[in-house]
Parts: structure tokens; C-alpha cells; sequence
């Protein structure tokens, strides 16, 4: 199995420091991640964050050691988050996501086919993040949590 990343990140968009981020992933997992960063005040307090996720993978039903059905599931979702950054520390983001997943038997007996078309997601994001790495690839010192 593969999987082949590629990232795009344009910043500066606007007087507040808009960023956009588009990533682009092909092979075991494909998928598209864009989301525009966007600030509220000019000291970058407060943002918005739009984003779009569409995904498409593969999964596997298995019985001890016997493979039963494999699935094809595609997946799109669309949310909006709205955050506070603590400066040089981290971020605080609030936000909400709806979206579709669509399941698909690939391989197996009729028997495991899904019996509704798609299935819809949804629900709210609370996520919190400190850092202060001084390198996201390879840091040398900081901390994360």
C-alpha cells in the first residue's frame, strides 16, 4: 500500500493574514483537505475557519483470520469553526460539521450490502491545542500537548 501527500499553503491572502491550505493525499486513502484561515482582528485573536473534507477509502470485515467484505466508503463534509489563539501557546477552536458518508460492498456476498444509500454525518468540534515547538518537523525544544 501507498499513500502520496501532496500540500499547498498560501498565506497573506488579505490584510489580516488570511491563510488557505489545501491538502491532496492519493493511494490506500485519497482524500482533499482545504480550509481558509481566516482572522477577525488585525492582532489575530479571534478567526473563522471554513473547511471541506472529501475522503474516499477502503475497509475490510474480517472473522478470526477469514476476510468476509471489503468496502468502498466515500465521504464529504463541509463545517465552520470559530477559535481564540492564545498567541505563541496554542488555539481554542469551536465549530460545526454536516456531511454524507457513502458505503459501497466491493468484494462479499450480497448478504453485507449496505441497505440505505448515504448516511448523514454530523455533529460539533471542540478541539484544544498548545504548543510551542520550535520546529513542527523536526523540533529540537518546546513542548506540545
Amino acid at each position: 500500500f501507498f499513500n502520496l501527500l501532496a500540500s499547498h499553503r498560501r498565506t497573506w491572502l488579505n490584510s489580516l493574514g488570511a491563510e488557505w491550505r489545501t491538502d491532496l493525499q492519493i493511494g490506500r486513502t485519497s482524500s482533499l483537505i482545504s480550509e481558509f484561515y481566516q482572522p477577525l482582528n488585525a492582532e489575530g485573536d479571534f478567526f473563522i475557519a471554513p473547511h471541506l473534507n472529501l475522503e474516499r477509502r477502503s475497509t475490510t470485515i474480517y472473522a478470526r483470520n477469514d476476510r468476509l467484505a471489503r468496502y468502498d466508503l466515500s465521504s464529504a463534509a463541509l463545517g465552520l469553526d470559530a477559535g481564540l489563539q492564545f498567541r505563541r501557546y496554542g488555539m481554542l477552536r469551536l465549530g460545526i460539521t454536516s456531511g454524507s458518508l457513502r458505503p459501497a460492498l466491493d468484494t462479499g456476498p450480497a448478504v453485507f450490502a449496505p441497505t440505505t444509500g448515504d448516511v448523514q454525518t454530523g455533529g460539533y468540534r471542540l478541539r484544544v491545542v498548545f504548543d510551542r515547538l520550535n520546529s513542527a518537523i523536526f523540533p529540537r525544544s518546546g513542548w506540545a500537548g
